[in-house]
């Protein structure tokens, strides 16, 4: 279950002087407001209905490592630790949490790029580790309905 998310009233007051005008109330444009603010700056987020209301509210809260493309690691990574360390700094219940990731593979094929790839992101700090059937089958008991070669776990 989803935690409360508390409207916030938009003041409809445009500042006189801003440092940084941000165009969309967003993820993006609420964490730019956010980490402009802690370093002084003065901005003003510009949404035209609800923040956080448009695809920021729908986007299956995918947070992940597994599966990216070697070069989006870092950024991933690094946006998981802000969202572990908001809990603490803002004090407030963001309803982020951790479940985990589950890639099957159905050929070869699939079980080599996935070792490939795990042997890769590895090397940047990725945690994650390749199930055989078996250990498929315990962590997904329903994977015994099909003849899945194994899979790649985060």
């Amino acid at each position: 279950m989803y935690p409360h998310i508390q409207m916030i009233n938009s003041d409809t007051h445009l500042p006189t002087h801003v440092d940084v005008a941000i165009i969309g109330g967003g993820i993006i444009g609420v964490c730019t407001a956010y980490f402009l603010a802690a370093r002084g700056v003065s901005a003003v987020v510009l949404e035209k209905g609800r923040l956080a209301a448009e695809q920021s509210s729908r986007n299956w809260g995918w947070c992940r490592t597994l599966g990216r493309d070697l070069a989006e690691i870092p950024l991933a990574m690094a946006s998981l630790k802000i969202w572990d360390d908001w809990q603490t700094t803002l004090g407030e219940d963001t309803g982020f949490q951790r479940s985990g990731i589950l890639y099957v593979c159905e050929s070869a094929r699939q079980q080599a790029e996935q070792a490939h790839w795990l042997r890769a992101a590895s090397a940047q700090g990725v945690v994650a580790r390749e199930l055989d059937p078996v250990q498929l089958r315990q962590l997904l008991p329903q994977a015994a309905r099909h003849h899945w070669l194994g899979a790649l776990h985060a």
